[in-house]
């Protein structure tokens, strides 16, 4: 929500002022283009990410009764590599990734039991090749000699497609303090990616604040309100969704790149069971934080 501005004596008297010096020429108002330069083959990147939910609420309904049943932090630190290996005009049709490190931590009460585990993604240290076909993305180990185990094939059936996120800018340049609005299909491909997810509503509103030096680059400051909900498939089952909050992205004016992304906000996620033949809903809802860090080469 824009914040309201109230005019001090320092400005009236200058606008005054101005009003008795007569015309004057005004100033050009300078325009960028937010959403960068298409990618081009070859280009590479290094990303460093960090996501956490804190002290969610576990509840468990089944009929009209209600129980909580503990909380739960689950925390992912990642680093890997990437480099686009053939682009479709403004989207990348073909990258390689590598999984450097990705440790998922989960620590908390169920039940009067403690949780304490920590899980590595299956695909550390693999190279994966994403490529697309037809509408559809196919992910598969870059070495064809070796054969992945079922926890791995379990992680590239879900492993997200590379983001193309054109559809949460303006399509022309757009001055300093410019705002507009994003509807529930252009955060679906935007902001959320992949097939697991669908039945998006919502929208994102945002304003371009400004322009910041990031890694010795040149950046936008996008800020976005963002509310939306949805379904998603965990584990191979459904479940609903319902994000909310504020992203920041420093968006490089070179590469197109998000050199930097920070979302502060709260998620809530609703699974269906079935226990003993019971039909129940698990819901998980707690305040939600992601960063990202992202060093890319043209």
């Amino acid at each position: 929500m824009r914040v309201l501005r109230t005019l001090g004596v320092g400005l009236a008297s200058a606008v005054l002022l101005s009003a008795l010096a007569g015309p004057s020429a005004s100033a050009e108002v300078k325009s960028y283009d937010l959403r960068g330069p298409a990618p081009v083959k070859g280009m590479s990147s290094n990303e460093e990410s960090h996501s956490l939910i804190k002290d969610a609420v576990v509840v468990l309904r089944s009929g009209q009764a209600e129980l909580k049943v503990g909380t739960i932090s689950t925390e992912t630190d990642a680093k890997s590599d990437g480099e686009i290996v053939a682009v479709d005009g403004r989207d990348a049709t073909k990258v390689r990734r590598r999984i450097i490190t990705s440790v998922t931590k989960t620590r908390g009460t169920l039940n009067d039991e403690k949780v304490d585990k920590s899980e590595p993604n299956p695909l550390t240290g693999e190279w994966v090749v994403s490529e697309r076909r037809g509408k559809e993305w196919a992910n598969r180990l870059e070495d064809a000699s070796k054969k992945p185990t079922a926890e791995q094939k379990k992680e590239l059936d879900d492993l997200d497609p590379p983001q193309n996120d054109d559809a949460l800018f303006p399509a022309k340049a757009v001055p300093v303090g410019h705002r507009w609005d994003s509807d529930a299909a252009a955060v679906h491909a935007g902001f959320l990616p992949g097939s697991k997810v669908s039945d998006v509503t919502g929208k994102a509103t945002s304003e371009f604040r400004g322009l910041e030096m990031v890694g010795g680059e040149e950046c936008a400051r996008v800020e976005s309100d963002i509310d939306i909900k949805g379904k998603v498939e965990v584990q191979g089952k459904p479940a609903k969704f319902a994000v909310s909050g504020k992203r920041v992205l420093y968006r490089s004016l070179k590469t197109g790149e998000n050199l930097r992304d920070e979302f502060t906000g709260k998620m809530t996620l609703v699974m269906q069971e079935e226990m003993d033949g019971v039909k129940a809903e698990i819901e998980l809802t707690g305040p939600f934080t992601y960063r990202s860090k992202v060093t890319a080469r043209r």
